[in-house]
């Protein structure tokens, strides 16, 4: 009993530790592991971050691995953001309406962004993204309203639902050589949108993926038209869209 109540005591005592929060500046960050915390809350009257690889606290050095959901939740004179190599998750609404934010660099850590990570950043005009990126959460980037253009790294698989939605300014968008899967209406009323090049790794495209893009007029595949009859398609995927087919390797395909 008394060697349970030992390690009972041990685990709570780790548990506290790890839960414990400290501030630096205008962020607020939780201890999460021995060795990591998650950045998990800024004050409103932030203007710039450059969220670092590592902070210390009472002696010892933490890396800093996620920035927690809603963290610069609405943070409106935000205009410039900087993301440490070692943070790995950008979680659910964690910049979301940030309408001051123009510039925003996601370092080579990142794999996840989630959610509405950067939803109605509505200034945002220069997005780098860094090298590492694999998934890019539901209206990830929804009425990013300034945003023209979005180069995505080869390591990019997974698009989500209207990931880039609504991003009326957006001229030209560069999908890496790995995406497979582009979700339902994830580029949907992109309206300065007039030509997309589509990678021949996609095995799924959702519903209206392209729909509503009042100026797209080109639609290029780099696999063969048996590559393109075999990716699963929801319906209308060019639904209001000037665009009528596709353009392969060896041919063309009605959409």
């Amino acid at each position: 009993m008394r060697k349970l109540l030992t390690i009972f005591l041990a685990l709570a005592a780790s548990t506290s530790l790890w839960a414990d929060e400290f501030q630096i500046g205008y962020i607020s960050y939780e201890i999460t592991g021995e060795n990591t915390v998650e950045l998990d809350y800024a004050d409103e009257e932030i203007t710039q971050v450059a969220i670092p690889n590592t902070v210390s606290y009472r002696g010892k050095t933490y890396r800093v691995t996620s920035i927690g959901s809603d963290a610069f939740y609405d943070c409106a004179k935000l205009t410039s953001v900087t993301i440490g190599d070692y943070v790995k998750n950008i979680r659910q609404d964690a910049f979301a309406e940030c309408t001051a934010l123009r510039t925003v660099v996601i370092g080579n850590g990142v794999t996840h962004i989630g959610e509405g990570a950067f939803a109605e950043c509505t200034a945002l005009t220069s997005l780098t993204m860094g090298s590492k990126v694999q998934s890019i959460g539901e209206i990830a980037f929804v009425e990013c309203k300034s945003l023209t253009s979005v180069t995505l790294p080869s390591s990019v698989t997974h698009i989500g639902t209207e990931a880039f939605a609504e991003c009326t300014a957006l001229q030209s968008i560069a999908l890496g050589s790995g995406v497979t899967h582009i979700g339902q209406e994830a580029f949907a009323e992109c309206n300065s949108l007039q030509k997309l090049s589509l990678p021949a790794s996609l095995t799924h495209i959702g519903n209206s993926a392209f729909g509503m893009c009042e100026r797209l007029y080109s639609i290029i595949y780099k696999g063969t038209k048996e590559q393109w009859y075999k990716i699963a398609k929801g319906k209308e995927l060019n639904y209001d869209s000037p665009v009528s087919h596709v353009t392969c390797t060896n041919g063309s395909v009605d959409l």
